[in-house]
């Protein structure tokens, strides 16, 4: 039975969210190009994205890669083994972002 958490990090709801883009889908180009691969889906008419990981960089680094391109950091698929280890310290980094919410197999 595959089972499923979603962990809600507050904050502001974006009811205009129109498209978003899951870049675990692209996330070979995410890893060699972080801020190239954001410029394109923002100027592929995406609005917001998903994470899957930060790419080897800091919280810091990807949120202001994404302020500056212009893309909302919805979400972020994060391995449950990753929240079990250290739930408080993982959340903090995606909170740190801006991700509203946070979603895991369980």
């Amino acid at each position: 039975m595959i089972k499923k958490a979603i962990i809600n990090l507050g904050g502001v709801h974006h009811e205009n969210f129109t498209r978003s883009v899951q870049v675990y889908s692209v996330r070979d180009d995410a890893e060699r190009d972080f801020k190239g691969t954001m410029q394109k889906i923002k100027d592929m008419g995406y609005d917001g994205v998903e994470l899957a990981g930060l790419y080897g960089m800091k919280p810091a680094e990807v949120k202001a890669i994404l302020e500056e391109v212009g893309l909302v950091p919805l979400s972020a698929h994060v391995p449950f083994q990753e929240l079990e280890a250290d739930i408080e310290g993982t959340v903090a980094q995606y909170k740190e972002i801006g991700m509203q919410y946070i979603a895991s197999r369980i």
